[in-house]
C-alpha cells in the first residue's frame, strides 16, 4: 500500500506545481488513479506503485516496463520477479537542476538477504522538456557485481519490453559500432518480432519513430563510459539499461542516468532537441571551436586513403616529402592551413603489440632526421597528430622505466595512461612542434580489447577527462576516431573535443565499393551533441600513379567526395600526390586563404530517408537525400543533395528540414542560370553517385515591386556561406549584402532580378577584407 507521506506529497504537488508544456505523470495505486497528469500533451508516463511504468504517445503505449527489474550483487542476481529484490518504499519530491524544475518518483529497493545494499531507482519529469529521466543511485555501493560477459548489465532501470504498437507502423534506428555509431547501425520495424537492436559496449542511442513526426530517443544521460544497454531475449526482448556487467564493485553514492526524450517534430529536430538538452545538462562550452584550425580551414591529410600513407617520395624521408608537399601547394596557390600526420610519424609497428611505444615529435627519427619541430618551424603549419592505443611496453609507463602511472592489460598487450601529468607533459611537448589537434584513433579497440576499461567503473571517464583537461590547458582540440557511441556522448563533458570521424577510412572505398561517403545519418547523431562530423581524406584527382593501394585503384567520384566533405561542416582534407592536386575542385570549398565556406549546420539525411530504410520505400526515397541550410539574418538558403537514387521521389518543402520561405526559387549547380519557382523538388535515377544532384533554394526579395533572387557565389559548393555572406539588409530604396574576403581576392555574386540573370565581380583591394554589394532603386549593381 502507498505510504501516506507519498500520497500527501503527490496531492501537494498537484496543487502547487504547474507544467508549461513539459511532462508530469499519472500514478496508480491498487488499480486506482491517485495522481493525474497535469498536462494534456501527446507524451505521457503512467506510473504504478509496484514499480511499473508505461510511456505513451497519443494514448498508445510505445514503451512498457519489463516484468521485473534486477540488480547483480554478492555474486547473485536479485530480481523483483522472484522477490529477492524488495521494493521497500516509494516517495516523491520536486526540485530544480540545470534543466529547470522537475518532479520525481523514487523506488527504494533492498536485497532480501543484505539490507545494507540498497538502490534507489528514480523517475524525473521536467517542466520544460517532454522527457523522462531514469536515475540509478547506490547509496552504499555494491560488491561482487560482475559476470563473465562484458556486453550485459548488472542493474536494470529502465527496462522496456519490445512490443508491437498498434495500429500504426513504428520504425527504429539503432546506432552502433565504431565511427560514432555509424558502422553497425540498424534500421527496422519496431514490434514483438524485432530481433536486431545493438546492445553491449558498442551500442548507441535508439530512435523510435512513426511517419507523422512522433519520435522517441532512448539513451544514456550520464556516466557514459560505465553504463550499457543489454538486449535480453529474442522476440519480445527486454531492453535493460544499467551499469556495464564487467564492473565488480560499485562505489558508494555512484549514480547513472538514462533518458527517453520525445518530440513530435520528426527525427532530425528530435535529435537536435535531445542533443541541446544534453549539452545544457552537462554544461558543455564551445569556446575552442573558433580556434579549431582543422575544422575552420583547409587541411592536407596523410591518413589511410591518402597518397602519402606509409610511403614517401622515392629515396626521401617523410621530412623531405612533407617539405616538398608544402612547396607544391604553395607554388600552385592552394591555401592549406594545416597538416595531418598519421601513425607513420611515430612508427606504430615498433611496439610489442603494434601500439604506440613513444610519441615524441621533438626526437629525431629515421622519418624526421631533424624532428617534427624542424618541419613546423620551416613551414609554420599547425599539426593534427594521430595516435592509436598505447602499447604495454610504452616508454612512459613506470613499469618499464617511465615516469607516469599506466594501467596495463597483459592479455591484450595494451596500456592506458592514468595520470593527469602524463597528458599535460605530452601536450606541452606537442606545443613545440606545432600540435594543434590531437587525433585519438582506435578508440573502439582501446575499449573492446582492454579489460580494465570494461571492469573499472571510473577509469574510462577519468582517461578521457584527463586527456581533455590537458588539451584545454594548451588551447588544443581533440578529434575522436573509430569512436563508439559512448565516446561521442562522453564528449559532452569534455570541452576540447570538437570533431569526430563519422565514416570508415577512405581507403575502404576500394574494398567496399565506394560507400564511404554515406554519412547523412551518422552526422545526425554527432552534430546533435555539438561535434563537427569529419568524412576523412579524399583524392581530388581520379588517378594517382604509384599509389600504395594498387595500380588499378582510381577514384571516379572526386566531386562527390569534395562536396560531401564541405557539407559535413567539419574538416576538409584532400590528400593527393604532389603535382596531382586539383586546385579548381579544392577551391570550391574555401576562400583564397583556405577559410572553409560551409553551411550553417552539417548536412543530414532527411527524415523520409530513414523512414524508407526502416519501414519501406513507400515512406521515402530509395537512395541518399540530405539537407542543410544557411541562415543569414531573417533569410534561409537551403541545400538539397541527392545521390544513388533508384526510384523517382518528390521532396516536399515540409520534408526539407528548413524553412522554405514564401515565393522561393531553386537551381541546380549543374545549370547555374536555370532558376525555377520552388514548389517541390523531384529527384530520380539521374541522381547517381557519379553524377549526384545538388539543388539550392533561395527566397525572393521584393525591392520597390522588383523581384530579386540572391543566388550567391555560384562557383562554390555552398554559394550562400555565412563565412562569405555576412549580412543582408533591405530598406525602402536599396538591398545591401555584406561580403568577407581576403586581399586581392575576386568574388562573383549572382542574382536573378525580375527574371534576368545578373552577376557582379567584387575585387578586394590589397588591404581589404570587407566589401558590400548594393542594388539601388534603379536596380544598379554596385560593389564597394
Amino acid at each position: 500500500m502507498l505510504n501516506q507521506s507519498l500520497k500527501l506529497s503527490i496531492f501537494f504537488l498537484g496543487v502547487t506545481f504547474f507544467c508549461v508544456h513539459g511532462l508530469s505523470y499519472d500514478l496508480i495505486n491498487d488499480g486506482k488513479y491517485i495522481h493525474r497528469s497535469l498536462t494534456d500533451g501527446k507524451f505521457k508516463i503512467l506510473l504504478v506503485t509496484n514499480g511499473s511504468y508505461f510511456l505513451s504517445i497519443e494514448n498508445k503505449t510505445w514503451l512498457a516496463s519489463s516484468p521485473g527489474t534486477f540488480l547483480r550483487a554478492n555474486g547473485f542476481k536479485y530480481s523483483t520477479i522472484d522477490k529477492t529484490l524488495i521494493l521497500n518504499q516509494t516517495s516523491s519530491s520536486s526540485g530544480n537542476d540545470t534543466l529547470g524544475r522537475y518532479q520525481t518518483f523514487k523506488l527504494h529497493y533492498s536485497l532480501y538477504n543484505d539490507p545494507t545494499t540498497i538502490v534507489d531507482y528514480t523517475i524525473y519529469t521536467y517542466e520544460n522538456y517532454d522527457m523522462v529521466r531514469f536515475s540509478q543511485k547506490f547509496p552504499n555501493g555494491a560488491r561482487r557485481t560482475s559476470i563473465n560477459n562484458f556486453d550485459s548489465v548488472l542493474s536494470a532501470f529502465p527496462s522496456f519490453k519490445v512490443q508491437s504498437i498498434y495500429p500504426q507502423d513504428v520504425g527504429y534506428l539503432s546506432f552502433g559500432g565504431m565511427m560514432a555509431g555509424d558502422m553497425e547501425k540498424i534500421y527496422g520495424k519496431w514490434n514483438y518480432l524485432t530481433l536486431n537492436i545493438n546492445d553491449g559496449i558498442g551500442a548507441g542511442p535508439i530512435v523510435m519513430f512513426d511517419t507523422s513526426g512522433n519520435t522517441l530517443i532512448i539513451s544514456q544521460m550520464s556516466e557514459f563510459m560505465s553504463t550499457s544497454l543489454q538486449k535480453e531475449g529474442r522476440s519480445g526482448a527486454n531492453l535493460n539499461y544499467g551499469v556495464m556487467s564487467g564492473v565488480d564493485q560499485i562505489p558508494a553514492n555512484y549514480s547513472a542516468d538514462f533518458v527517453v526524450f520525445y518530440s513530435d517534430k520528426g527525427i532530425n529536430k528530435a535529435m537536435k532537441a535531445w542533443g541541446d538538452m544534453l549539452i545544457k545538462f552537462h554544461g558543455k562550452k564551445f569556446n575552442l571551436v573558433s580556434n579549431d584550425v582543422t575544422s575552420k580551414y583547409l587541411s592536407y591529410w596523410m591518413d589511410n586513403g591518402a597518397y602519402y600513407y606509409w610511403i614517401t617520395e622515392n629515396g626521401k624521408t617523410y621530412q623531405d616529402t612533407i617539405m616538398d608537399i608544402v612547396s607544391d601547394f604553395n607554388r600552385n596557390k592552394i591555401p592549406f592551413r594545416s597538416l595531418q600526420y598519421d601513425s607513420w610519424w611515430y612508427g606504430a609497428q615498433r611496439g610489442f603489440r603494434q601500439g604506440c611505444y613513444e610519441w615524441n615529435g621533438n626526437k629525431p627519427s629515421d622519418r624526421f632526421p631533424q624532428s617534427l619541430e624542424y618541419v613546423f618551424k620551416n613551414t609554420g603549419l599547425p599539426i593534427t597528430a594521430h595516435n592509436k592505443f598505447w602499447d604495454i611496453k610504452t616508454v612512459y609507463a613506470k613499469q618499464y622505466g617511465g615516469n607516469y602511472n599506466f594501467v596495463l592489460d597483459q592479455f591484450t598487450g595494451k596500456s592506458l595512461p592514468d595520470d593527469q601529468k602524463f597528458w599535460d607533459d605530452l601536450f606541452l611537448n606537442g606545443t613545440r612542434w606545432g600540435l594543434s589537434t590531437y587525433e585519438q584513433d582506435w578508440l573502439n579497440h582501446q575499449t573492446f580489447d582492454f579489460t580494465p576499461l570494461m571492469s573499472d567503473i571510473a577509469l574510462g571517464k577519468r582517461w578521457l577527462t584527463q586527456m581533455g583537461n590537458a588539451a584545454l590547458k594548451f588551447n588544443m582540440t581533440l578529434q575522436y576516431c573509430m569512436s563508439l557511441s559512448r565516446h561521442v556522448l562522453q564528449s559532452l563533458e569534455i570541452e576540447a573535443v570538437t570533431q569526430v570521424r563519422v565514416t570508415n577510412d577512405y581507403a575502404t572505398n576500394w574494398q567496399y565499393g565506394g560507400q564511404q561517403w554515406r554519412l547523412g545519418v551518422s552526422s545526425i547523431f554527432s552534430s546533435s551533441v555539438g561535434l563537427m562530423p569529419f568524412k576523412d581524406v579524399y583524392w581530388t584527382t581520379a588517378v594517382q600513379s604509384e599509389n600504395p593501394y594498387g595500380s588499378k585503384i582510381v577514384n571516379p567520384n572526386t566531386e562527390l567526395d569534395s562536396l560531401v566533405s564541405i557539407l559535413t561542416g567539419g574538416p576538409v582534407g584532400p590528400g593527393d600526390k604532389i603535382g596531382l592536386m586539383n586546385r579548381t575542385l579544392i577551391m570550391k570549398s574555401c576562400n583564397d586563404e583556405g577559410l572553409l565556406l560551409k553551411p550553417s549546420r552539417p548536412a543530414t539525411a532527411i527524415d523520409a530517408q530513414i523512414y524508407a530504410k526502416a519501414l519501406g520505400f513507400a515512406y521515402g526515397p530509395n537512395g541518399e537525400v540530405w539537407s542543410t541550410y544557411t541562415k543569414i539574418g531573417n533569410f534561409t538558403f537551403g541545400i538539397i543533395f541527392a545521390a544513388d537514387i533508384k526510384l523517382s521521389y518528390t521532396v516536399l518543402p515540409e520534408q526539407m528540414g528548413f524553412e522554405v520561405q514564401n515565393e522561393s526559387y531553386f537551381w541546380s549547380f549543374r545549370n547555374y542560370a536555370r532558376v525555377k519557382p520552388m514548389k517541390n523538388i523531384t529527384i530520380d535515377n539521374e541522381c547517381t553517385i557519379n553524377k549526384f544532384c545538388l539543388f539550392h533554394i533561395t527566397p525572393a526579395i521584393t525591392l520597390n515591386n522588383n523581384q530579386i533572387v540572391l543566388l550567391g557565389e555560384q562557383e562554390k559548393w555552398v554559394p550562400m556561406s555565412p563565412q562569405r555572406i555576412t549580412s543582408i539588409n533591405k530598406n525602402t530604396n536599396a538591398l545591401t549584402i555584406g561580403l568577407d574576403g581576403v586581399p586581392e581576392e575576386k568574388v562573383s555574386i549572382s542574382f536573378l532580378i525580375n527574371q534576368a540573370f545578373k552577376k557582379i565581380d567584387c575585387n578586394f583591394g590589397v588591404n581589404q577584407r570587407k566589401m558590400t554589394v548594393s542594388i539601388d532603386e534603379k536596380l544598379n549593381l554596385i560593389c564597394s
